[in-house]
């Protein structure tokens, strides 16, 4: 979609409601419609409510438990699958990867997996986000240090290299991840086309629905679905669990958003 053609019908009212305030307040300007006006003759001002919109909040192994149980079940059941194939490796589709955050944790993951192993294993993460301004961000890798006093300081020494007071991602675990554009509502792709078939074992697609309204929630579930592999994982947000349990899916551990493939929609 261009920027000229900004489809406003996509998103929750609350959260467009939130960032309207939020842009009419910088521009004070005091009503919906003035702020209507000005936004349909201003290119520039779509541009940023455009920017505004997308779903841009990350952080490092953000939710605890999704993470404990890719690393003690998700993980193990896919690469011990993986070995015994000898013909693929693991795939990953973070389908929203905002500023990076996602995808460089779940690379960590793997990485401190790897050394632990019992066989040798690849991996290969494709991180995508609808935003270009975000995925420049997520491609770089470097980190004010507010981001990243999340993670322990083992994992910070071993993982990053300092700069003054910004933190960088290890060139080899960027190595292990292809970032690009991607738009979920692109009715003319499936998945990335830098994966080239999709099929991925795991496909996170966390804290991004509940910004949706209904049916074009159904639009990315049904897309990332068609993605799967069979006997692989789907993992969203704390927030959005319920709404993946009434269509059928099953969470392999209770409170941890992750889901097994239930099949074609």
């Amino acid at each position: 979609m261009s920027h000229n053609e900004l489809d406003l019908s996509v998103y929750q009212a609350s959260f467009l409601h939130r960032t309207f305030q939020n842009r009419m307040k910088k521009l004070e300007i005091a009503s919906v419609d003035d702020y209507q006006e000005y936004l349909n003759r201003t290119e520039e001002e779509r541009n940023i409510l455009e920017e505004e919109l997308q779903v841009s909040y990350s952080a490092f192994f953000r939710n605890t438990l999704s993470f404990a149980t890719l690393e003690h079940i998700v993980f193990p059941r896919l690469l011990q699958r993986t070995v015994e194939a000898k013909a693929r490796e693991l795939r990953i589709w973070s389908s929203a990867c905002a500023s990076g955050q996602e995808c460089y944790s779940l690379a960590i993951l793997l990485e401190e997996m790897l050394t632990k192993a019992p066989q040798p294993f690849t991996y290969r993460i494709f991180a995508t986000d609808k935003s270009d301004a975000q995925i420049k961000q997520a491609t770089m890798g470097s980190y004010p240090v507010e981001v990243i006093k999340s993670l322990s300081m083992e994992r910070i020494q071993k993982w990053f290299t300092k700069q003054g007071e910004t933190y960088t991602v290890l060139e080899r675990i960027k190595e292990r991840i292809d970032f690009s554009t991607f738009d979920l509502f692109n009715q003319n792709l499936t998945c990335p086309p830098v994966s080239i078939f999709g099929d991925f074992d795991l496909i996170v697609c966390a804290n991004l629905l509940f910004y949706f309204e209904p049916k074009h929630q159904q639009v990315i579930i049904d897309k990332v679905t068609r993605c799967l592999a069979p006997g692989s994982y789907l993992m969203s947000g704390e927030t959005e669990r319920d709404l993946l349990l009434r269509q059928g899916f099953r969470e392999i551990s209770f409170g941890s958003a992750i889901f097994e493939h239930k099949g074609v929609l």
